[in-house]
């Protein structure tokens, strides 16, 4: 930031310089009056080219501080990996599903698409589960059109989340 205000200051001074210099000029006896008169001239042109690169130079540092001062990288504790889901009872379906999602909320500003959702899912699951996106996967890798996260997920759960309920009932 103090290199920016220098470099302004040092625009700042050479306007000033050149008024002074156009000042001693016209003092010179030893300048012709045609001369005198074309660095007047030029003075102007000078001095007016200067005054818009600095208002544009303190313009653009305006930008870059309110940027800075607006949008600095807010830098976020690191969270697990969610796990893989294997369709065992290692973990539950549910407890892999809000982990999953959990994790890609964290990581937002890189998920764009619900396509990159269900890619980063998908490469989480292993064993059947996978087995049972290989529909996905093929579409996925011939850019064919893919159904939105929410039906991924319903997909899923209709699969899925029947086999934890069956598995909390047995315990009960």
């Amino acid at each position: 930031m103090a290199d920016i205000l220098t470099k302004i200051n040092a625009v700042e001074m050479k306007i000033e310089s050149i008024s002074e210099w156009v000042a001693e000029v016209k003092k010179d006896d030893t300048v012709t009056q045609a001369d005198k008169d074309l660095v007047e001239a030029n003075k102007a042109i000078i001095v007016e080219i200067l005054s818009t690169m600095n208002h544009n130079v303190e313009e653009y540092v305006r930008k870059v501080m309110e940027i800075l001062l607006t949008h600095r990288p807010i830098k976020k504790v690191k969270i697990a990996e969610p796990p893989e889901f294997d369709g065992s009872i290692k973990i539950r379906y549910t407890e892999w599903k809000k982990k999953i999602g959990l994790w890609m909320d964290y990581h937002k500003d890189g998920i764009a698409t619900d396509r990159d959702r269900i890619t980063i899912a998908i490469s989480y699951l292993t064993g059947p589960p996978a087995q049972y996106v290989t529909k996905y996967v093929d579409k996925l890798s011939s850019g064919a059109r893919i159904e939105s996260w929410s039906e991924f997920i319903d997909n899923l759960d209709k699969v899925y989340r029947q086999k934890d309920e069956e598995r909390s009932a047995k315990k009960c």
